[in-house]
Parts: structure tokens; C-alpha cells; sequence
């Protein structure tokens, strides 16, 4: 296994309890994990040298923890330069997202994922939270592990639909975006991916089940517009997915949501 070790860096973030900012950092890389970071005296001092298989003189650069997107739409990337920049928020969504939605299919999805989660990474976002699959879920997990970065996402859905149907919007669109109502919304999402196929795809990512389903209520109830805060909307979806789950399906790969709206994707990197 490769171990590099980055030397004289202006600065580490460490983002730790602390928040310290250590000054000519050091940060020693073995394989795929962090071994350690500190001042470079210090990393020197506790790993031989002699046992890196390279050294980067990493002065004027600094280092700092992957980011995290907390609001992306991946299945809108091949939409820029497509929609106008004076939009308000009404007119882009009925007027020109909905019609995008319409038309974007499967392979679209796919190579938008692929796009939108490369770019991410090149820029140092390492985890992200997407709106929602305009098709299956899957699609998107599969793009984001084949990239190799860390996210969640989910069924696109929503519950009230407007009166007059804008131009543009095609039938099997308003069919896979629009429920009746909440529980509806709700049974079809737990139904499509009930039987463990939501499962995360890394065994190495860290977390309880209890909290992902905990996440997974939350984002579908982002997606039906309950706010996460809703500690009585969060217990019921919780407790219908634990007493819906097949006993085949119970933990899946480990840990994560192993059913309900939100499908998790993780690789093995920590950089």
C-alpha cells in the first residue's frame, strides 16, 4: 500500500473538536487513509521517512476536510446554459425545469450524475445530499460509486400539483413527480424500494442504521414538504419502514438506510 507524505503545507484544517489550525503541517496518507497530520516536526518525528514512498513539498498549499453539498440537483447539470439567469423561482420551475424534467431520461441522468459528481470532486467535495432522481434512485447511486464519492439521494416527489397544467409538461412526468397526497407519496416510495435495495454500497462507511432512517425521513419529508423538525412526521415514517422491512432486509450492507425514499452511496475515500 502507497504511503505519501505532504510536508511543509501552510496550513492544515483540521475541523476537529478544537478547530485547530495547525501551521507547516504535515499529513501522511497510507492508501486510502489518513495516518496522520500534525506539524511536520511532529508527523516526522512519530513516521520514518525511510517508509514513504514519496514526499511532496507541499509549501504554499494548504489542506482542509472534504466539503459537503448540502443542497445539489444532479439530474440538472446538463441544463446549464439552458435556462435563463433572471428567472424567478415560479417561472423557472413551471415554465422551464418541469419541461427539462420531462425530457431528461435515463442515459441523461446518468451521464449528468457522472458530470455533476466529478466536477464535485475536483473541487473538494467529497459527500453530497441530491433532491431526487427523476427516475430511479438508482441510477444515480450507481454514476456517484462508479465516480467514487460519498452521498445520498432520493425519489423526486411532490404532493400538490398546479390547477392548469403549464405547456411543456408531458403526462408520464406529472404521473412520477405528483401524489394525491403525503401517505401516498410515501407508500409507492417504500414499496419501490423496500426488499433491502436501498441499501449503501460501501461497508466502510460509519453511522447506525437507527440514524440513517432517521435521515431518510427527513429528506422524504423534505421532498413532501414537512419540515425535519416534525418530530411526529419523523416517528411514523420510522416506525412504517421498520415494521414494513423483510427480515431479509433488515441491516443490508451495514450501515445507512436499508429502505424507504433515500438511497445512500459511499466509497472507501477519505481524501
Amino acid at each position: 500500500m502507497t504511503r505519501t507524505l505532504l510536508r511543509n503545507l501552510a496550513f492544515a484544517l483540521t475541523v476537529d473538536g478544537t478547530d485547530r489550525v495547525i501551521r507547516d503541517a504535515a499529513v501522511l496518507i497510507d492508501g486510502e487513509q489518513i495516518a496522520a497530520v500534525g506539524t511536520t516536526a511532529e508527523v516526522e518525528a512519530a513516521h520514518s521517512l525511510e517508509r514513504a514512498d514519496a514526499v511532496v513539498d507541499a509549501r504554499r498549499f494548504g489542506i482542509v476536510p472534504g466539503f459537503v453539498d448540502s443542497h445539489v440537483h444532479l439530474s440538472e447539470t446538463l441544463s446549464r446554459a439552458c435556462f435563463p439567469d433572471n428567472l424567478g423561482t415560479r417561472a423557472w420551475v413551471f415554465h422551464w425545469a418541469k419541461p427539462f424534467y420531462a425530457h431528461v431520461g435515463r442515459e441523461d441522468e446518468r451521464v449528468s450524475v457522472l458530470l455533476g459528481t466529478t466536477e464535485m470532486l475536483r473541487c473538494g467535495t467529497t459527500c453530497f445530499l441530491d433532491m431526487g432522481s427523476q427516475h430511479d434512485a438508482g441510477i444515480t447511486v450507481q454514476a456517484a460509486a462508479e465516480v467514487g464519492i460519498r452521498g445520498a439521494t432520493g425519489r423526486h416527489a411532490a404532493d400538490v400539483k398546479p390547477a392548469e397544467i403549464p405547456p411543456g409538461w408531458t403526462d408520464e412526468m406529472i404521473e412520477h413527480h405528483f401524489f394525491p397526497d403525503a401517505e401516498a407519496a410515501l407508500e409507492v416510495l417504500e414499496d419501490r424500494y423496500s426488499a433491502g435495495t436501498a441499501t449503501r454500497t460501501a461497508a466502510s462507511a460509519a453511522g447506525s442504521t437507527s440514524r440513517g432512517r432517521s435521515r431518510a425521513a427527513r429528506n422524504c419529508m423534505w421532498a413532501l414538504g414537512r419540515s425535519p423538525n416534525d418530530s411526529e412526521w419523523a416517528r411514523r415514517i420510522t416506525s412504517r419502514r421498520a415494521s414494513r422491512r423483510p427480515e431479509s432486509a433488515s441491516a443490508g450492507t451495514g450501515s445507512g438506510p436499508s429502505s424507504g425514499s433515500t438511497r445512500w452511496v459511499d466509497s472507501a475515500r477519505t481524501l
